[in-house]
């Protein structure tokens, strides 16, 4: 995949960086004021159809390369411009312009490389898009990701699969037993056909991308239907029905051909990146709490 941020205006785009220079593309407040991102970078301003189109001129070349399958499209959420009235005095009301320019330069990203080739939309479900790309599953957000908790995610994930959308779920940095087996049983509560998990310590491939773990060579089988959801109780042991998307408290399990079985219940007090998960393999293993799993499983 060739990746393209599509709010920062990183230094290494050098082609990108005369145009926008040369055009005033940057974003700026009512006063003049240029506004930052992380690491003090300047952003794009994607409610301007030059900027837009000037963006897809270097897909468009990308993807002559027959070794490109696709794009990746960083920082397609809209919380990418978060804090940017306060930040760098941006008109309010221009904000609606500005994520509509946003979302609409993924959908055209997509539209420009056809339906064969992916889009990859980071930290945002943007319809019509192929793919989706959870930056930080069930971990501790920060500014520009999405805000959902993990019972959220997993039904999102779930919803997407549905649909066909390509999935790409990554969770760590780092990845420690806890968070590895948290997030693989959240994964897998949610996941579909075109789902894809990995757990790394960090975004450069000596930081875990390469591992092979045990867990993925074990025999999962197919799905036997969505995952099943509950509401824990404050009494231990005694739970009810429910069907709504409550996320505190919850508790939710799946079963799959092969006998393997999943369950997780979120946090009472952090249901956004807390809880207990558990993958309770058909071979007996157990990826989770050796304490708090063997009743589960």
């Amino acid at each position: 995949l060739f990746y393209l941020n599509t709010v920062i205006d990183w230094p290494q785009y050098t082609e990108l960086n005369h145009w926008v220079l040369q055009h005033h593309m940057w974003l700026k407040g009512e006063t003049g004021q240029i506004c930052k991102a992380a690491y003090d970078q300047r952003m794009f301003d994607n409610s301007q159809p030059r900027m837009r189109q000037a963006w897809l001129s270097v897909i468009s070349k990308a993807i002559s390369s027959p070794f490109v399958d696709g794009v990746f499209a960083d920082r397609a959420s809209p919380f990418a411009y978060a804090n940017i009235v306060k930040q760098c005095g941006y008109p309010a009301a221009n904000l609606t312009a500005l994520h509509a320019g946003h979302q609409s330069l993924i959908q055209a990203t997509q539209k420009l490389v056809g339906p064969n080739r992916l889009v990859v939309a980071n930290n945002w479900v943007v319809p019509n898009v192929s793919g989706r790309f959870f930056e930080k599953w069930a971990e501790i957000p920060h500014g520009d990701v999405d805000r959902d908790t993990i019972v959220q995610d997993i039904h999102t994930l779930r919803e997407q699969a549905r649909l066909g959308v390509v999935q790409l779920v990554h969770s760590g940095k780092p990845c420690s037993s806890y968070r590895f087996n948290l997030s693989l049983a959240t994964f897998l509560l949610g996941a579909g056909e075109y789902s894809y998990f990995g757990c790394t310590d960090g975004w450069t491939v000596r930081e875990g991308w390469l591992v092979d773990r045990p867990e993925y060579h074990k025999h999962l089988g197919y799905p036997l239907g969505h995952f099943q959801l509950k509401t824990a109780t404050t009494t231990a042991g005694h739970h009810h029905d429910h069907n709504n998307n409550n996320n505190g408290g919850v508790i939710m399990t799946r079963h799959f051909s092969s006998g393997t079985h999943v369950w997780f219940q979120a946090s009472l007090t952090n249901p956004k990146t807390e809880g207990v998960g558990c993958v309770c393999w058909s071979d007996g293993t157990i990826t989770g709490h050796p304490v708090h799993c063997i009743e589960h499983c």
